[in-house]
């Protein structure tokens, strides 16, 4: 079999590092409920545009999902435990009412 230069070991390390972030942003949401970037980046201590990319990535892949409420983009794994923990967390001020409906929507089901 014929190699190609360089062989596949730094191809695959960069595989296996990039699906270890995505498994520990997953984690992390799993634990939470509910966070946002800035949560995310501190809580893993990586750069923003790097938990970004990752985000975007299982996002599109549908692993995750997100919703804006208000002024945050909060990305969950399961809608109802993110409704609960992203009403706790707001001044119910800051939420317009059709983002309400949604998260209450979702908290009840």
């Amino acid at each position: 079999m014929v190699r190609p230069p360089g062989g596949l070991g730094p191809r695959l390390k960069s595989l296996a590092l990039e699906e270890q972030i995505r498994h520990s942003i997953i984690d992390y949401l799993n634990k939470v409920g509910a966070a946002t970037l800035a949560q995310i980046t501190a809580q893993l201590r990586q750069e923003e545009g790097l938990i970004r990319w990752h985000l975007y990535v299982l996002e599109r892949e549908g692993r995750i999902r997100s919703v804006r409420v208000g002024p945050y983009k909060f990305y969950f794994t399961k809608a109802k435990k993110a409704a609960e923990v992203i009403l706790a967390s707001l001044d119910p001020s800051l939420v317009p009412p059709e983002d309400r409906a949604l998260l209450d929507l979702w908290a009840s089901s």
